[in-house]
C-alpha cells in the first residue's frame, strides 16, 4: 500500500459525517479492546471492564445519534474513567501495554468526538490503530522502512480493514449500518488489529 493510498485513507475518514464517523470509531475500537483486555489480563491491571463498559456507552450514543436521539450518557464523566485507566508505560515491562495506552487514547477520541471537543476524533483513531500495527511490526521484525512497513501483511491487512469500513459507511445507502452489521464487520476475521487472535 503506497503512501497516497494511506493518505487517502485519512482525507476520507476526515470527509466522514459526525455519526458515520462514531460508528468508524466504535468499529476500530471493537478491534481494539481487545488488547487492552489483554494486556490487563496478562498484567493483573485491575479496571473492572471499564474499557469494555466504555465501548458499550460508544456503540449506545452511535445508535442514538443514528436515531436522532439525544445521548444520555454522561460522556465526559466516561472519558475522565477511561483517562484513569490508562496504564503508564514505565511501569510495566511489556511490549503489550503500549497497544492498551494506544486502545485508550483511541477511546479518548472517540468519547471527545460524540461530546464534539475533537471533530477529527476519527482520524486520531485512523492513526492510532495504524500506529499500533506499525510498533508491532517493528518490534517483530526489526528496523524497516516505510516502504517494507507499508508492504508488511499486518499493515496491509490493517488498512485494506479501515478502507473497506469506509465503503461500508458511505456506501450510498441513506441508512448507516446497524451496531450489530459493524460489530460483526469488525470481528469477522477473528484477530485485533495487530493481529492477535479473539479468545487466545
Amino acid at each position: 500500500m503506497n503512501t497516497s493510498n494511506k493518505l487517502n485513507i485519512f482525507a476520507q475518514v476526515r470527509e466522514l459525517p459526525v455519526t458515520a464517523a462514531i460508528g468508524f470509531c466504535a468499529t476500530m475500537l471493537e478491534r481494539q479492546v481487545p488488547n487492552f483486555t489483554l494486556f490487563c489480563q496478562v498484567c493483573e491491571f485491575e479496571t473492572e471492564g471499564q474499557m469494555e463498559k466504555a465501548l458499550h456507552q460508544l456503540w449506545l450514543a452511535y445508535d442514538a445519534v443514528k436515531a436522532k436521539r439525544k445521548v444520555t450518557t454522561n460522556m465526559g464523566l466516561l472519558r475522565d474513567k477511561v483517562e484513569a485507566i490508562a496504564p503508564d508505560a514505565h511501569e510495566y515491562d511489556t511490549f503489550g501495554v503500549y497497544p492498551a495506552i494506544d486502545c485508550a487514547m483511541a477511546m479518548v477520541a472517540a468519547i471527545s468526538l460524540v461530546t464534539g471537543d475533537e471533530p477529527q476524533g476519527a482520524v486520531m483513531l485512523s492513526k492510532l490503530s495504524q500506529g499500533s500495527v506499525e510498533a508491532v511490526i517493528l518490534a517483530t521484525e526489526g528496523e524497516l522502512d516505510n516502504r517494507a512497513i507499508k508492504a508488511h501483511p499486518l499493515m496491509q491487512r490493517e488498512v485494506e480493514f479501515q478502507q473497506e469500513l469506509l465503503s461500508l459507511l458511505t456506501s450510498g445507502n441513506k441508512h448507516l449500518p446497524s451496531t450489530e452489521r459493524l460489530q460483526e464487520f469488525a470481528l469477522q476475521d477473528g484477530a485485533t488489529n495487530i493481529g492477535i487472535e479473539l479468545g487466545a
